[in-house]
């Protein structure tokens, strides 16, 4: 199977909801976030912080998203905010086959170095284990960032 990788349309909005809801990953917190920077990207015409990307299998179902966009205040830094797979679809190379559109698309529109920060809890793990397959490097820790005992990790790769 082909992914097929275009823009996030607003039609697509519940399906990626779902799909955040499907994995188990999100607390509610972490969904209202991620909710907040879609909307963000479909409905405010002027921001240029945000991009969201979906993947679709042969038959149109909404199977991927990534959210990413540039850092304010730098040259060429972006973050990717979210890269979430819905369960059905997971270690197939989904995941991978969408970073690697997200990383050129990026590196195309002047992007050198991408951040993720993502929480050191253990049901995180494998989730830096896969950015780390993908050339990501660790790159420093905030302790008790998110609530005591929950450190915030930083993951950089440079294109």
């Amino acid at each position: 199977m082909k992914l097929h990788i275009r823009d996030m349309v607003s039609k697509d909005r519940e399906a990626l909801y779902e799909m955040m809801q499907k994995t188990g990953v999100f607390t509610m917190q972490a969904l209202s976030l991620a909710m907040e920077l879609i909307d963000h990207f479909l409905f405010d015409n002027e921001q240029q912080e945000y991009q969201v990307v979906i993947g679709e299998e042969d038959n149109q179902e909404v199977i991927a998203f990534a959210c990413f966009g540039p850092t304010a205040g730098t040259e060429g830094t972006c973050k990717l905010h979210l890269l979430v797979v819905t369960p059905a679809w997971q270690h197939r190379g989904i995941g991978r086959e969408l970073l690697d559109y997200t990383e050129k698309r990026i590196h195309d529109q002047g992007g050198r170095m991408i951040v993720i920060e993502i929480s050191s809890q253990e049901e995180y793990a494998i989730f830096v284990r896969f950015f780390s397959k993908q050339g990501y490097k660790s790159v420093g820790r905030i302790k008790s960032y998110y609530r005591s005992g929950e450190d915030m990790l930083f993951l950089v790769k440079y294109l």
